[in-house]
């Protein structure tokens, strides 16, 4: 059977550039799940994947966005990666009502009625909120520490500082003793003088835990600089260190050693290992940071489209009611706001050169065919045509019925219009007839002379002949 409908999405998010690892990955799981969706549709659909870097770079974002917003083939984005860049580019789709999904943006002000909710109504995420992460990320940055002294530092990115204010907002704030920012100096890994700000504080402020909010690709960096001058104390990063690359930009094993890592996200691999293996099958390659959110959040449009959504105002509602099984495991669905509901955190810590889950997943004895089948889309049709199967016998026999009503009631009115009409005498036969006119008169005869007389009784001095 040919292709019936031809479909497309996109992907937004850094393919080239210093955050590439970020947006590759990214790509690497929104196409692992379009190939399986295919696999499984292959008679009814076939979904193309429109590739759009941004760098994750907002200003980049701003110029791509007009092109894509008005490419109405485009239904639904799996994206930005990077709040900076979704900002960028909300003006162009907001209009033009493109649903987003991002795996990774986290910036409040997108969801926030406080802070504008900027995204509203089109933006949505599979990741938790950058609120929640606040208070978590602190809370296992300071676990075991008797009498935390806590210094916060951004790289003045949106996610960053976003994430340090959240921070202070949501905890205790005499146990921060300072915060700091590395102000990037031109280039994307020549830093300047700031270090050297930051090595202070943590000297001058007795500081015994150090959070750092930005990304992987400055925390080596940052880290290194501080164990070289003599840190000792706890460290600890957000989701934006959450990535094995940290281990490919020649960061001594030693230095990462015991880095505390709160992500919203795990690695596939932590999830199953089965399906991991299945990912390399499919891609070639490892999955990598965000994998299991930008499946879902594929997972979310490929639902869709299974559901015969073919425009981008079908897209929005659907996407709106949408509710399903994540990768990991449970539930989730999307708060009016766009955020995912419910929200979770994960505990990782860096041992031996790798990140490693704190937690068990429910799915790590499910083979891969039981995780694939699911997936929110996988039995969609199947169970479309079941019901519409039910609907059309249940409106065939609600037809019948209805039928078999109408003909008892017409019969029963007959029955009684009939019954209401008296019943006619019965016509006699043409004999009876002449015999009773022929009762009427009788025949009479007095000596020779024969008569007819009216009547039934011969008069006096006849006699019946």
């Amino acid at each position: 059977m040919a292709v019936q409908k031809n479909m497309t999405i996109a992907f937004q998010g850094p393919l080239s550039g210093p955050e590439a690892v970020v947006g590759q990955s990214q790509l690497d799981a929104v196409k692992f799940a379009v190939h399986h969706f295919n696999e499984q549709y292959a008679e009814s659909f076939k979904v193309s994947i429109v590739e759009i870097d941004d760098q994750g770079d907002p200003s980049i974002a701003q110029k791509l966005a007009p092109s894509i917003a008005s490419n109405n083939n485009i239904i639904g984005l799996v994206g930005p990666s990077y709040s900076g860049a979704t900002i960028a580019s909300l003006p162009f789709y907001l209009p033009q009502n493109l649903s987003m999904i991002s795996p990774s943006a986290t910036r409040l002000s997108l969801t926030d009625p406080l802070q504008g909710r900027i995204g509203y109504p089109i933006f949505h995420r599979v990741t938790s909120t950058a609120k929640v992460q606040g208070s978590a990320l602190y809370n296992l940055a300071i676990e075991g520490v008797m009498t935390p002294r806590v210094l916060i530092v951004d790289d003045l990115s949106a996610y960053a500082v976003g994430l340090s204010n959240d921070i202070r907002d949501s905890v205790l704030s005499k146990t921060i003793v300072g915060t700091d920012s590395l102000i990037q100096s031109k280039g994307f890994s020549t830093w300047g003088t700031d270090w050297a700000s930051a090595v202070t504080k943590v000297k001058s402020l007795n500081v015994n835990v150090v959070i750092y909010t930005g990304y992987y690709s400055q925390a080596g960096a940052f880290f290194t600089h501080l164990r070289s001058n003599g840190y000792t104390g706890i460290l600890a990063g957000g989701d934006g260190v959450f990535s094995n690359s940290i281990f490919q930009i020649g960061v001594p094993n030693v230095i990462l050693e015991g880095v505390r890592i709160s992500s919203p996200v795990a690695f596939l691999s932590d999830i199953s290992t089965e399906l991991e293996n299945n990912f390399r099958k499919v891609i070639g390659r490892s999955s990598d940071i965000y994998a299991p959110e930008s499946i879902d959040a594929t997972n979310v449009l490929l639902h869709c489209i299974a559901n015969g959504v073919t425009s981008r105002n079908e897209m929005s509602l659907c996407v709106d009611k949408f509710n399903g099984t994540s990768i990991y495991g449970h539930k989730f669905s999307f708060e009016v706001n766009g955020d995912v509901a419910p929200q979770n955190f994960y505990a990782f810590e860096i041992r031996s050169g790798a990140i490693r889950f704190k937690d068990e997943s429910s799915r790590i004895n499910q083979s891969v065919k039981a995780i694939l089948e699911s997936f929110p889309w996988y039995d969609t049709l199947n169970a479309k045509a079941a019901a519409d199967a039910k609907a059309a016998a249940d409106a065939k026999a609600a037809a019948d019925a209805k039928a078999a009503a109408d003909a008892k009631a017409a019969a029963d009115a007959k029955a009684a219009v009939s019954k209401s009409i008296p019943k006619a005498a019965p016509k006699p036969s043409p004999k009876a007839t002449v015999k009773k006119a022929q009762s009427k008169f009788i025949t009479c005869r007095k000596g020779t002379q024969v008569r007819v007389f009216d009547g039934i009784k011969c008069p006096s001095g006849w006699i019946k002949k």
